[in-house]
């Protein structure tokens, strides 16, 4: 089974080359989905979380209060490292397993959306990675209009990410989405031929 990852920071636009995927018929598991399932009301990771980080931040009831943890973890890196430590690592086991399911059905490729891939050295468990890529400036613009988050919380994110240069080194592949949708999915269908891969 070809596994092929998806990564790029915060804006940069996975979701759209994941969602243009699924939409050709692709499969795709995507770490965020899972994550927000783990830190959702009644979510598997909401007991450690409150035990760790206090009840305000997170109940069984409610689940994680998401303002609350990113302005906590942004400005304190210990922080940070024990909240990934709980959610992220919890992430790479269930996409390993889910993984380990499409493999054992015989299916044939696979993409798998992963934010935190090269922070985490995930880069080896793929035989491709599809780095996605865009200016800072449109990132910050994106997420704003997405997420409703001021410049500086998204600089902070951004910032506490591997540069979009140093992932360049580790990826396989760089998809550049800085113009329109459909350049977007031409650039998708480029690698799709370059794989030899069809819906």
């Amino acid at each position: 089974m070809l596994r092929i990852a998806i990564t790029g920071g915060i804006g940069s636009g996975k979701t759209a080359v994941t969602n243009y995927l699924e939409y050709l018929g692709f499969t795709v598991v995507d770490a965020d989905v899972i994550s927000r399932e783990m830190t959702g009301p009644g979510g598997c990771a909401i007991e450690r979380i409150a035990e760790v980080f206090g009840p305000d931040i997170a109940s069984i009831e409610k689940g994680l209060s998401r303002e609350y943890i990113r302005t906590l973890i942004f400005s304190n890196n210990e922080m940070k490292q024990k909240f990934e430590d709980i959610v992220t690592k919890s992430v790479i086991k269930t996409i390993n397993r889910i993984l380990k399911g499409y493999e054992l059905s015989g299916k044939s490729a696979v993409f798998v959306a992963a934010p935190l891939l090269f922070e985490y050295d995930m880069q080896d468990d793929f035989d491709a990675v599809w780095l996605v890529v865009a200016d800072e400036a449109k990132r910050i613009a994106r997420v704003a209009e997405r997420d409703g988050l001021d410049a500086e919380m998204i600089t902070r994110i951004i910032d506490s990410q591997l540069s979009d240069e140093e992932k360049s080194l580790l990826a396989s592949d760089i998809i550049e989405n800085n113009s329109t949708v459909d350049h977007l999915k031409d650039a998708v269908n480029v690698l799709l031929d370059k794989y030899k891969l069809g819906p």
